[in-house]
């Protein structure tokens, strides 16, 4: 025989003299007051557990620690880009190694090598003017020097036919006091016509020179002086490569790197600057940082507690 509880139910009283339908499972027990009023679905996860308070609420919706964390890590990146030398050139590259630099005049405990070769070209000329561009470069791998000349820079007679330019290793010559610290050797710009006479360098319209350090030591300056005989002043210098740096040319006459006192004060407050600005940067995050979890911390102590299931 088969038994229907659902009618038992109805008929059987319950402790109180209430029948089982009105306070069991069905009036106050999990359907009133149980997991759907005041349990689950009530005060307990989906009133101000994790839906009100909790993780939904004023948890992990917003930034949170997370987020701050992530922010101050991508502000440091960016610093830390900024601040970094720009890209190295092909010759820097795996399977492109330097070889040591050549001197002139090799200081003790330099690697022996060859000697440093002469950077030279030639170009034509139309009325008196170089007709093309042209660059030369040194043969050392990578090249000791470089030089790039633009269209109508180099001037002459006007019966010349073709001008001939070169960049002559010398021996730097460290005279100490206030002379700059040169590194590695001079390189003496020289111009000439065919036929035979003198030619003249354009700086306005001239070109740019580049040089390789004689290490991998960073921010030098390119100083240049029109002749041995006159003094040596500052050029604006850009870092092209690891250790390949850049100037714009300022007439025929010696080249060089170097380490002045003037050179190392002007790289030295530049990048002063932008890291100071940088870590203040980073300090400010840190401090938004720490008073978004100070905020979250509180806010999470004083969220009422669930109340215990029945």
């Amino acid at each position: 025989m088969r038994i229907r509880w659902a009618t038992v139910a109805r008929v059987i009283p319950g402790p109180n003299g209430t029948r089982r339908s009105g306070t069991g499972r069905t009036g106050q027990g999990r359907t009133g007051q149980g997991r759907t009023g005041q349990g689950r679905t009530g005060q307990g996860r989906t009133g101000q557990g994790r839906t009100g308070r909790g993780r939904t609420g004023q948890g992990r919706t917003g930034w949170g620690r997370f987020g701050w964390v992530t922010a101050a890590a991508g502000v440091f990146l960016a610093v830390a880009w900024l601040a970094a030398p720009p890209g190295v050139p092909l010759y820097d590259g795996i399977g492109f190694p330097d070889e040591p630099y050549r001197f002139v005049s090799p200081p003790a405990g330099a690697t022996h090598t060859a000697p440093p070769t002469t950077a030279h070209g030639q170009v034509r000329a139309a009325r008196g003017a170089s007709a093309a561009p042209v660059e030369i470069n040194s043969d050392e791998v990578a090249p000791q020097v470089d030089i790039t000349l633009q269209a109508g820079a180099l001037r002459g007679d006007p019966r010349t036919t073709r001008f001939q330019i070169s960049a002559s290793p010398v021996a730097g010559t460290q005279t100490g006091g206030s002379a700059p610290r040169l590194d590695g050797n001079i390189y003496r710009l020289a111009a000439t016509v065919s036929p035979a006479g003198p030619a003249t360098l354009l700086a306005d319209r001239a070109g740019y020179i580049a040089m390789r350090l004689t290490t991998s030591r960073r921010d030098p300056i390119f100083v240049y002086r029109p002749s041995p005989a006159a003094g040596w002043r500052t050029l604006p210098t850009e870092q092209i490569g690891l250790d390949v740096y850049e100037a714009r040319l300022a007439g025929t006459g010696d080249y060089a790197l170097s380490y002045s006192p003037r050179a190392i004060t002007q790289f030295a407050t530049k990048h002063r600057g932008l890291l100071l600005l940088g870590g203040l940067v980073l300090i400010l995050a840190l401090a938004i940082l720490a008073v978004r979890l100070t905020r979250s911390r509180r806010a999470g102590a004083g969220a009422p507690e669930p109340e215990p299931k029945p």
